[in-house]
């Protein structure tokens, strides 16, 4: 598979079994929801994929510590949205997260100390949203 858009409009990941021969394509034309996988240890599979027309949402896993595996990805159509990581410390894989056609919401990951990864976002058309992120030390794009 090369592209996921059109007809599907959102794709919803809600119990993945992280398994190493799985890869998404690198583009997704709709929304991507990551959620309620409470057992994924890693974004492990995504490293293709550069674009996402619509919305990302990620939230509550319990296992996952950094986004590593989204290093690829340049380009977000609409929101990002990172809610209920109550392990993630870092935003480490964004760094090459140059569009946002939303806004950004942080809330709930409350060991989170870092959002230095986010400063190449060169065009931000939302809100910046942070809530219960209890251990930021470092804002990064926030001055």
């Amino acid at each position: 598979m090369q592209r996921i858009n059109g007809k599907l409009p959102t794709v919803r990941i809600m119990i993945w079994s992280a398994s190493p021969d799985y890869r998404t394509p690198p583009f997704v034309g709709g929304n991507l929801s990551l959620q309620f996988n409470y057992t994924l240890p890693s974004l492990t599979g995504l490293e293709n994929l550069d674009s996402i027309g619509g919305d990302f949402v990620t939230g509550c896993t319990n296992l996952i510590t950094d986004l590593e595996a989204l290093g690829n990805l340049s380009y977000i159509g609409g929101d990002i949205d990172i809610n209920w990581h109550p392990n993630l410390v870092s935003l480490h894989g964004l760094e090459n997260l140059n569009h946002l056609g939303g806004g950004i919401t942080l809330s709930n990951n409350v060991i989170l100390t870092d959002l230095s990864p986010l400063e190449s976002i060169t065009t931000l058309n939302g809100s910046l949203f942070i809530s219960c992120v209890h251990s930021l030390v470092n804002s990064g794009m926030v001055e």
